[in-house]
């Protein structure tokens, strides 16, 4: 495997993991008194460690995300154009369906918050009208489906973000995504039966990422 010799000047060398947006493992380091080990690579010059490293980048992983558009989504028209942000990103749709949630399967996924005084409200609002639920995979696809979202209080988050362009709210802000790969495994089990959901080859896939993340 291909490795990288240089220096980075001072202590901070200890910290340094990463190269050009990637992440890599260290393989040993020492203390030297010369350059960059290979100027070809023109790295950084000067007095300072010595690190090795393999040139394997870390993995991305394909996860699956439940996201659910709210009754505020669906009163305004947004369905299509909420899909749209996601598939337009090249994340894959493999779970799709429209539903009303029950007190019960409200109660199980709110649950973090069934002890504050908004809930009832909350409750009662995401009953007003059936809702759609979602399965998207791709590579990091919960922190990617994250950031598309944008933050909760819709009226601050990012201008390009699905709540930055089309909401207002803290309570209506159109979507619901999965904070994390655990909740997201536990989310979409909780929404999904096994052959609700579908395992298929998109033609895209090949063109939304390159070989290498693809492994």
């Amino acid at each position: 495997m291909p490795r990288l010799d240089y220096c980075i000047p001072g202590e901070a060398a200890s910290a340094i993991s990463t190269f050009g947006g990637e992440s890599y493992v260290p393989l040993a380091a020492g203390r030297v008194g010369s350059a960059v080990r290979n100027p070809s690579l023109s790295v950084i010059s000067g007095f300072g460690y010595d690190f090795r490293f393999d040139f394997h980048p870390r993995r991305q992983q394909v996860e699956r995300t439940l996201i659910l558009i709210k009754p505020d989504a669906i009163q305004r028209g947004l369905i299509g154009r909420i899909i749209s942000r996601f598939e337009d990103k090249g994340l894959k749709l493999v779970g799709m369906k429209l539903m009303n949630l029950g007190s019960q399967l409200l109660n199980e996924h709110y649950a973090h918050l069934a002890d504050k005084p908004f809930f009832p409200g909350t409750r009662a609002f995401m009953q007003s009208t059936p809702v759609v639920a979602i399965c998207l995979e791709g590579l990091d696809s919960v922190e990617t489906v994250r950031r598309l979202c944008g933050i909760t209080k819709s009226r601050e988050a990012q201008p390009g973000t699905i709540r930055g362009d089309l909401a207002m709210s803290v309570q209506a802000n159109l979507v619901h995504a999965s904070d994390s790969l655990e909740t997201a495994k536990k989310e979409v089990a909780r929404f999904f039966t096994d052959a609700e959901l579908f395992a298929y080859d998109s033609a895209l896939t090949g063109i939304v990422y390159s070989t290498d993340e693809l492994g």
